[in-house]
């Protein structure tokens, strides 16, 4: 099965059932554009796109939490930095995961900073998103579920 079919498949799960993704998070600094999960071999990426709302005169550090389907004390967390003169979306992967749990809410933090040492922090966004796939479809992408 491709991407594509492997796509509408979940989204007509996804409406069939009633439920709907999360609605695009809004916050002082960040707008989501695109939030889910890339499968590559079994393994599961979240992959997550925002826009910037503010004109920034100096680079934002940035520390992306996932939560971990595993065990969800101890998030992923990735560091970046954006520039002031992006002009496109700012777009953020986790480390891959070997498992998931299917039909579950996933919360994805991000913290702006404004020094290196990430001790200012300027705002938080928080994005919820969806990991839901009819069976056959995650057994066929080699989807280890929890």
């Amino acid at each position: 099965m491709n991407f594509v079919s492997a796509l509408l498949s979940t989204l007509g799960a996804v409406f069939r059932n009633g439920i709907a993704p999360p609605r695009p998070q809004i916050s002082e600094y960040l707008a989501t554009e695109g939030a889910g999960f890339l499968i590559d071999d079994g393994k599961i990426v979240y992959a997550m796109s925002f826009s910037i709302r503010k004109q920034l005169s100096m680079p934002l550090y940035v520390t992306t939490s996932f939560q971990n389907p595993c065990n969800s004390r101890h998030p992923f967390t990735v560091e970046s930095t954006v520039s002031p003169d992006l002009s496109e979306l700012f777009l953020v992967r986790s480390p891959r995961m070997n498992a998931i749990k299917n039909d579950t809410g996933y919360t994805v933090k991000v913290s702006l900073f404004g020094d290196p040492l990430r001790t200012k922090l300027l705002g938080t966004h928080r994005q919820r998103v969806l990991f839901k796939l009819p069976l056959k479809v995650a057994y066929s992408l080699k989807i280890r579920l929890l």
